[in-house]
């Protein structure tokens, strides 16, 4: 339906329409993906980026899903830096753990003291397993549960290992695999490497 405008009464009267006009278009779908929703907030901000990232959070506050979006991003970036530390214990337990070296000629009886305290508030008790237990603290099936997934890593590693040496055979020095091989050769050493082990 149109509407009609007569300026000299000020009055607006609806004009019928049978068919639907082709000026008239849909209006556009709400934008689904973050890069819709960065399209959408770009043009609205006419290329200003800072308007732009204004623009996107509206819309995003806006959205019915909002707090569970922004709880998984949350939840996403905790669980990283819990993985972070967790490495981080990991690798000072692992350090700290190893059999001193032999004692230099001259060490203080002092620095000698410090050090075994060291050795012995840092066990192998304190490593940290998957999932954030600590070996001291973890039962038959926890233990078992990081093996399985120590175990699962190490042969990914390994099967990688031998793909990548396929294709070091295969690679001449000074040139670049996608000159030499393609995605095709690629996949035929994978499943070399594959069956090899």
């Amino acid at each position: 339906m149109f509407t009609a405008i007569d300026n000299s009464a000020s009055v607006v009267t609806p004009i019928a329409s049978k068919s639907t006009s082709p000026l008239l278009r849909p209006a556009p779908a709400e934008p689904k993906t973050p890069t819709q929703l960065a399209k959408a907030a770009m043009t609205d901000a006419h290329g200003r980026l800072d308007r732009a990232a204004s623009n996107m959070l509206e819309m995003l506050q806006a959205m019915p899903a909002y707090e569970s979006l922004i709880n998984g991003i949350l939840l996403d970036w905790c669980r990283g830096h819990c993985e972070k530390v967790m490495r981080s214990e990991r690798h000072i337990t692992l350090r700290r753990s190893t059999p001193a070296a032999a004692v230099p000629t001259g060490m203080k009886a002092s620095e000698m003291k410090r050090r075994a305290e060291i050795r012995s508030e840092k066990s192998w008790m304190l490593f940290t397993l998957k999932g954030g237990v600590r070996l001291g603290d973890a039962d038959r099936a926890t233990v078992a549960a990081s093996q399985q997934h120590y175990l699962a890593q190490s042969a990914t590693m390994g099967l990688r290992a031998r793909w990548l040496a396929g294709v070091l055979e295969r690679l001449p020095d000074g040139k670049k695999v996608r000159h030499v091989l393609t995605n095709d050769d690629l996949a035929a050493l994978y499943a070399a490497a594959e069956a090899s082990s």
